[in-house]
Formats: structure tokens, C-alpha cells, sequence
């Protein structure tokens, strides 16, 4: 895809990503990621609150994810690290540059459950003891 005036790829949205699977109710982190779409040359995730964009070199080319090859391990092994975190209820959207027009898409994210909802790492450690309940 290019850019209006400047005949250069650009990064273009997608959508939230769709699991194939219900995840149980927690905070999930994702250390691996692997893309697919005819014509996308990288894709990269937006995790809600966080700023940074990571993201993982795609696969292109043929009509369907390819069965017999795969990214390098290093992104979908954990070798790069925490993508980031998210909570069930508000899973992560992604980007592609270069494959914005391709209408399908095909991606794998290696999730890790690491918490219970309240308890993500950037609300702080949760409370020891009973819930809070408000007293009128």
C-alpha cells in the first residue's frame, strides 16, 4: 500500500485481534508473535495504555498461512522478550505495513497468564486479604 502522496509504504490498522479460543478472565503476556497476509511485509501490536508498538517480521505470499515454515524462533520462542500485557477483556489490535489492503490475515501469539484482573502490573501489586467493600 502507499502512502498518499509519498508512494512509500505505510503502516495501516487492522483490528483487534480475534483468539480462536476464550481465554479464562486474567492478564495475559504475550512473548511471541507470528503474522501472515499476502502482501505484508511486518505487522505489530497495540496494547491498550502502552506506547510502544512491538511487532514481528510477516510471512507473505500463496492464499493461506504457509504449514511449512515459520519466522524466525527468536519471535515466537520468547527470545525477544515481553511484547507486552493485556487484559482479557481488552485483548491487543495490530498493524501492517506494507499488506493494508490484503483482507486476510492470519496471526499466532504465544500468551502467558500472569495475573488476575486487578492484578495487571501497572495497577500495582495486589491487596493481601478480603476485597474492599464500600460501607454505607
Amino acid at each position: 500500500m502507499s502512502g498518499p502522496a509519498t508512494g512509500m509504504a505505510v503502516w495501516s490498522p487492522v483490528g483487534t485481534v480475534v483468539f480462536d479460543q476464550s481465554l479464562p478472565p486474567g492478564v495475559y503476556t504475550v512473548v511471541g508473535f507470528e503474522h501472515w497476509s499476502p502482501s505484508a511485509v511486518a505487522a505489530r501490536l497495540l496494547f491498550p495504555g502502552m506506547h510502544m508498538r512491538p511487532g514481528t517480521l510477516s510471512m507473505s505470499g500463496g492464499a493461506v498461512f504457509p504449514s511449512d515454515r515459520r519466522t524466525d524462533r527468536l519471535f515466537y520462542e520468547g527470545g525477544i522478550g515481553v511484547y507486552g500485557s493485556f487484559s482479557s477483556y481488552a485483548p491487543p489490535s495490530f498493524e501492517v505495513f506494507g499488506g493494508g489492503g490484503d483482507t486476510a490475515h492470519e496471526g499466532y501469539l504465544s500468551v502467558i497468564r500472569t495475573g488476575d484482573i486487578g492484578g495487571h502490573p501497572h495497577q500495582g501489586a495486589p491487596t493481601s486479604g478480603p476485597p474492599h467493600v464500600a460501607s454505607r
